[in-house]
């Protein structure tokens, strides 16, 4: 209920004016029980022509009107809904890109896809359709009402039977909550079975899991199909009172009208109308108790939803440092996965133009990486840059100054060009010409149908290794973050491929930013002043005697050298 009345209220002043077209519509559709009364009463008693066509012209021109005011009402409230549609959009969207990953690698692919489709469920649930069927029941009360008029007594039995269906429609209602819910949460895990006999096709069969867990997808598939048959059957029971109330409410007008009739009270033609009014003013809250079901499972979807929602995301906002020397320290920073051997802290320093390698476990690495980027927090100790504490900088502008290679490039569904802009879209095109020149990707380019323009699809999952690490090296590039951060950049390479990496940590070297590189390469091993072990006793192990890497420690000669070397 919450639901609709922020649709509803969200524009006033549209809310009113469909409001106000309802009333005319529901005025507008009296024209025709009143046409069928006079017809009878009038030109059948009397049969003048005249007076048939003079009725039949008005109360065309009626249902003409009619249908012009049902039309523009359509239109007006398919914007009361606009509105709420992008609220809800947009703050799921916000949530999955800003929640903290931490948090929201708890929730299975299978539940935010659930999530995403159940946003399409609410808009569905709420459709302009389905809103005026809604605002329409309020105006059963003009039918009714009329209907007093002719005879107080079919009012009140037709408004007795409005009242019972109206009743009967809210409990089954918050009834059909727990079935929906039901069938959402079996329907969930039947989904993630199909995924994962899709996905896993050579486990399965490797391992017989389709004959060892046969009994529980079996188990799953009996207790969807079961739940949605007690569902379907809550369905009939509702059509099924529908049918009644309208058969009651029909068998009672006509039975007492006529006994109105056969006293004198009514006249035939009335009580043909007063029947018309009776199944006009039924009629919404017919159409009501069919939304039930609909309404059950937004509801459902909507409560997901805003469970999502108060997902703690990461902060905004924040101090913003006007030049970044590229400075950086680590104090006693502790996390679950970096504890090993006895030691449960982390700290170096990576002073301007240093160069650290991580080398160790690829959890504990993989871990380092998130938390330098601020996807995860410590759970003590102090991050700093340039001597602010990260947990008090501004996270946009923060990433904005790494220049960050993955160890497995992924890439959106858009141009190759609009990847490489994603971190800085106003780079000028004279200089990305150039790092893609240096990155080695122009002969590459040049196979492409539309060069820089043609589409990625599959997160470029279909490219080459090398190919995504060299995209990756020009997408970091254009960041011109004083801090490059390098997650196994030679990794996987070929000989050739490795030697353009080289060159490229060089570049990066000899500009004189920071370099933090997780690696395994002797090469790149050699080349770094500071060597952070994590794995089991992690304890920094550096060529300087204070155990802290400088600027000094590490130059670009001596990166020069090692990459020289290692390139022979």
């Amino acid at each position: 209920m919450n639901e609709l009345f922020l649709r509803l209220f969200s524009r006033p002043v549209v809310l009113a004016e469909v409001l106000l077209c309802s009333l005319i519509v529901a005025v507008l559709s009296l024209t025709v029980p009143l046409f069928v009364m006079q017809v009878l009463n009038r030109y059948v008693s009397y049969g003048v022509d005249a007076t048939l066509h003079t009725l039949t012209i008005g109360v065309v021109i009626a249902i003409a009107l009619e249908y012009g005011f049902r039309h523009v009402r359509l239109r007006l409230t398919a914007r009361l809904g606009q509105k709420r549609d992008m609220e809800l959009a947009e703050g799921l969207l916000g949530i999955l890109t800003t929640a903290r990953l931490e948090l929201l690698s708890s929730i299975s692919q299978a539940k935010r896809r659930e999530l995403v489709g159940g946003l399409g469920l609410v808009q569905s649930a709420y459709s302009p359709a389905n809103l005026i069927a809604l605002l329409e029941v309020p105006f059963s009360l003009v039918f009714l009402l009329t209907l007093f008029l002719l005879s107080p007594l079919l009012g009140l039995i037709s408004l007795l039977v409005v009242v019972l269906v109206i009743a009967f429609t809210l409990w089954e209602g918050r009834s059909l909550k727990k079935p929906v819910a039901e069938v959402a949460r079996i329907g969930a895990m039947v989904d993630q079975l199909f995924q994962e006999a899709e996905r896993r096709g050579e486990l399965i069969r490797t391992y017989l899991v389709g004959a060892s867990h046969g009994g529980r997808w079996r188990r799953t598939l009996e207790a969807l199909v079961q739940s949605k048959g007690r569902l379907a059957v809550r369905q009939g029971m509702v059509q099924g009172s529908s049918a009644t109330a309208q058969g009651v409410l029909t068998v009672a007008i006509i039975g007492l009208g006529s006994v109105l009739v056969v006293k004198g009270v009514l006249d035939i033609g009335t009580l043909i109308g007063a029947n018309i009014l009776a199944a006009r003013a039924l009629a919404p809250s017919l159409r009501l108790a069919q939304l039930g079901e609909t309404m059950a499972k937004a509801e459902g979807a909507l409560s997901r939803i805003r469970e999502m929602t108060r997902l703690e995301c990461e902060p905004s906002g924040g101090v913003k440092l006007k030049n970044f020397s590229g400075s950086l320290l680590l104090e006693r920073v502790v996390h679950p996965l970096l504890i090993s051997g006895g030691r449960d802290e982390l700290a170096f320093r990576a002073s301007p133009g240093s160069v650290i390698a991580l080398t160790g476990e690829r959890k504990a690495k993989s871990l380092l990486v998130r938390l330098l980027l601020g996807l995860e927090v410590p759970v003590g100790g102090r991050i700093l840059i340039d001597g602010v504490d990260m947990s008090h900088v501004d996270l946009t502008w923060w990433r904005r100054q790494i220049a960050f290679v993955p160890r497995e490039p992924a890439f959106l569904d858009l141009s190759v060009r609009e990847n490489l802009l994603l971190a800085n879209p106003e780079f000028p095109g004279d200089r990305l010409e150039r790092i893609i020149a240096v990155a080695g990707i122009g002969p590459w380019l040049d196979t492409l149908p539309q060069g820089l323009d043609t589409p990625l699809t599959g997160g470029g999952e279909e490219l080459p290794l090398g190919i995504r690490r060299r995209l990756a090296w020009v997408r970091a590039l254009l960041t011109d973050g004083r801090l490059a951060l390098l997650d196994d950049p030679t990794e996987g390479l070929e000989v050739a491929e490795r030697k353009d990496a080289y060159r490229l940590l060089k570049a990066l070297s000899e500009a004189g930013k920071t370099l933090l590189i997780t690696t395994a390469d002797p090469v790149l091993l050699r080349g770094a002043s500071l060597r952070v072990e994590l794995s089991p006793g992690f304890a920094p192990e550096s060529r300087s005697s204070s155990g802290v890497a400088t600027g000094a420690g590490m130059t670009a000669e001596s990166v020069s050298t090692a990459v020289v070397t290692g390139g022979r």
